[in-house]
């Protein structure tokens, strides 16, 4: 929704450009970005990137991934359905569905890091875990 005071000068220029009068008298609607101006970009990138290499440097990471049994596969020479038959393009549902982790799968993930990556990650200083990996 527009405040007042942008939208009258738009209602003015709007009423000009209707008239059949000569267009030369439209002047340009000067008026003060609100709270959803868009703003250029001030992230660096290269810094961002320089600073998780410093953080990571140190880390190490577990990752462990337990899944079920596998399902039979199933046969080769019958696709599952019409666009699998025509190898149509999947669609962003299609390719969630088919690179999902099974059912009753388990990850869990392991990272004795130093303090500052401990702080970038937003573990707080107080807690058990970060206690524990200071040692």
């Amino acid at each position: 929704m527009l405040s007042t005071e942008a939208a009258d000068p738009i209602r003015q220029r709007l009423a000009l450009i209707r008239a059949d009068s000569a267009t030369d008298n439209i002047k340009p609607i000067a008026v003060e970005p609100g709270p959803l101006a868009v703003h250029t970009a001030l992230f660096l990138p290269g810094a961002a990137r320089r600073v998780a290499v410093a953080i990571l440097d140190d880390a190490t990471f577990r990752i462990k991934v337990e899944l079920p049994p596998p399902r039979p596969a199933r046969p080769r020479l019958v696709a599952v359905d019409e666009a699998d038959r025509q190898r149509r393009r999947k669609t962003w549902t299609d390719n969630v569905e088919r690179y999902a982790l099974p059912e009753g799968a388990h990850v869990s993930v392991e990272i004795a890091a130093p303090a500052k990556l401990q702080a970038f990650l937003g573990e707080p200083r107080g807690s058990k875990r970060a206690a524990k990996s200071q040692e």
